[in-house]
């Protein structure tokens, strides 16, 4: 039996922006404007987290789920999304709805 999700968990607040890349003159990708598609109280979920090797430094990987109210942009092309929170910023691995347009549920992972 699946736990019902209190709204009273949700007390965290977040950003979610959408990601959109433009080649610039030399032809490399540069992150454009950052547009907010919602900014929400969620219910924050540690998964994860460990140290990974990349370019010869060790750098921490922490995986969070982040439940929040349902809203259609989050479902539509969820890779280019990210989550905005404490400072720190979450790409979106995965979204999964929960209930009928309740509930959101995001794993994202952040690379420090």
């Amino acid at each position: 039996m699946k736990k019902k999700i209190d709204p009273g968990e949700l007390t965290e607040r977040i950003s979610v922006v959408r990601i959109s890349f433009r080649q610039d003159d030399t032809g490399s990708d540069n992150t454009t404007g950052l547009p907010v598609i919602k900014n929400a109280w969620a219910k924050v979920d540690d998964l994860s987290g460990f140290e990974d090797e990349e370019t010869g430094r060790v750098v921490s990987v922490g995986v969070k789920l982040f439940t929040l109210r349902w809203h259609s942009e989050l479902l539509k092309d969820y890779k280019n999304l990210m989550v905005q929170y404490r400072n720190a910023e979450y790409n979106v691995l995965h979204v999964k709805e929960v209930g009928r347009r309740a509930y959101v549920v995001m794993r994202c992972v952040v690379r420090e």
